[in-house]
């Protein structure tokens, strides 16, 4: 992401290029740092989310309710999960409370994020965590 980003100077033009190298608005949003619902209004200025065919339902920011049971339990939609990466696949979430609610974020874009901290921080250090955060992945150095 950081090779695809780089060769831009815009928030706007980094978003258009690595959304048209096939990353999802979430990842994008973790990565330049930004609110998701930024990187979103980008894309649908560029024509690149969204469209007079879909429906609200079909948008990837329509409101949804979700029942909670009595142990707490929600069921996410197969459309989330799909996009998450986790449709018919066991995986985790990780959740955040914010003044605005809950956010959930895919394992992987959570890694992602202290990765680009470790070279932002602590650059000496950015290799170490690198490999422990490949190792916690399930990622030996050199696997995909």
């Amino acid at each position: 992401m950081e090779r695809i980003a780089s060769a831009h100077k815009t928030k706007a033009a980094k978003i258009r290029a690595l959304n048209e190298a096939g990353y999802s608005t979430t990842a994008i949003s973790d990565f330049i740092g930004i609110r998701y619902q930024h990187t979103y209004n980008v894309l649908l200025r560029a024509g690149r989310v969204g469209s007079a065919n879909e429906t609200p339902a079909q948008t990837i920011d329509a409101a949804q309710i979700l029942e909670v049971s009595a142990e707490g339990v929600v069921r996410l939609p197969d459309s989330i999960l799909k996009e998450l990466g986790l449709l018919g696949n066991a995986g985790q979430l990780f959740v955040r409370q914010t003044p605005e609610g809950l956010l959930l974020l895919p394992r992987q874009a959570v890694l992602d994020h202290l990765q680009r901290l470790a070279v932002e921080r602590m650059p000496e250090h950015a290799d170490l965590l690198s490999a422990l955060l490949n190792r916690t992945s399930g990622n030996s150095p050199g696997t995909p």
